[in-house]
């Protein structure tokens, strides 16, 4: 199976009229809206996720085509590109806690994790990346290891190759 991407369709579309309605050269097997982040105006630490405009569709088979139409309108399609997981036990990228099999680390010091409710004994000096061993936390966005491994993904996206082949 081959996923792709198509942008810009109505929110007031369901999940079934986009089934029903879609015409492909090729074979669908699933389709589901993508959502996105959307910060409350009450309180701007509280994060919500809200239906997007953008389609994920799985095909059946290696190939999706290149445009598809949905009630007349012609829509480019584009590889999905999965988001590179973050694991929040021990912080590495590339799987998420559920199969993690390695020790949980300090998001801080990138050390074993400390005792709970500690506060991290090296939290007045700078953070120290878990994954690259740079001056910020695993979560942050600069990071050069979380940057190359996206760069991993969208190539075998967009080649179409296993994961293992684009590193």
């Amino acid at each position: 199976h081959r996923q792709g991407i198509i942008r810009g369709v109505p929110l007031d579309l369901s999940k079934e009229e986009i089934i029903k309605e879609i015409i492909s050269p090729f074979e669908i097997s699933y389709v589901r809206r993508l959502n996105r982040k959307a910060s409350n105006s009450n309180n701007s630490s509280e994060v919500n996720y809200v239906p997007s405009k953008t389609v994920a569709i799985t095909f059946k088979g290696q190939v999706f085509p290149k445009y598809l139409h949905l009630f007349w309108v012609r829509y480019e399609v584009h590889p999905f590109v999965a988001k590179v997981p973050s694991c929040s036990s021990c912080l590495r990228l590339g799987h998420s806690y559920i199969q993690c099999k390695s020790s949980a680390l300090c998001s801080h010091c990138g050390e074993n994790r400390h005792a709970d409710n500690i506060q991290c004994p090296k939290s007045n000096l700078i953070p120290i990346c878990a994954n690259c061993r740079g001056p910020h936390k695993p979560s942050d966005s600069s990071c050069p290891e979380l940057f190359k491994q996206k760069q991993i993904r969208e190539l075998a996206a967009q080649r179409n190759i296993p994961f293992i082949e684009a590193k």
